[in-house]
């Protein structure tokens, strides 16, 4: 249960924004998700009775020096409930150079959703390991997603990037 870890790459918890200055250095600074907002073990045992409704579509972010991206998402319902996008997403770090690797996105579209620019996820598990983020983006039509290597500020929530991929669009 411990590599299934979920999160919810829509709605309000990821529109917070969380105000900080970047510091007097070359690095990109980029929202984090909040304490990486995993979903609890009784959200994530309910997001399981879901049933996939469209086909899986596959995506792989372009690799950049020390992270590497790919995941896939589908079209999915749950009960008699509104269709939905569920996403995977996973990033592995493949250096062992002190950074962390992670992935930044942007969220947008549908009527009800406020768009989110440059929020990320980070690998914190060190060289060689893979992160696996899941979840439904609920509200949403458009992501966009990019490779990114940098240093993590877990007291202001912030991922300094010191180096960034192209923007892949996935959906």
């Amino acid at each position: 249960m411990k590599k299934l870890s979920a999160a919810v790459l829509g709605g309000a918890v990821l529109a917070t924004t969380l105000a900080t200055a970047l510091p007097a250095s070359a690095d990109t600074g980029h929202r984090v998700a909040p304490g990486s907002s995993f979903r609890s073990g009784s959200d994530v045992s309910s997001a399981a009775k879901m049933v996939r409704t469209g086909k899986i579509h596959y995506y792989k972010a372009k690799e950049i020096r020390g992270a590497k991206v790919w995941g896939h998402w589908y079209w999915a319902r749950k009960g008699n409930g509104p269709a939905f996008v569920f996403l995977v997403t996973k990033v592995k770090d493949t250096r062992g150079d002190g950074k962390s690797a992670g992935f930044c996105y942007d969220l947008w579209g549908g009527k009800s959703h406020e768009p989110v620019r440059d929020m990320c996820y980070v690998n914190r598990l060190g060289a060689g390991k893979t992160r696996r983020i899941a979840g439904a983006i609920d509200g949403a039509d458009h992501f966009r997603v990019y490779a990114a290597v940098g240093r993590l500020d877990t007291k202001k929530h912030i991922f300094y990037t010191s180096l960034n991929g192209p923007k892949l669009r996935v959906r």
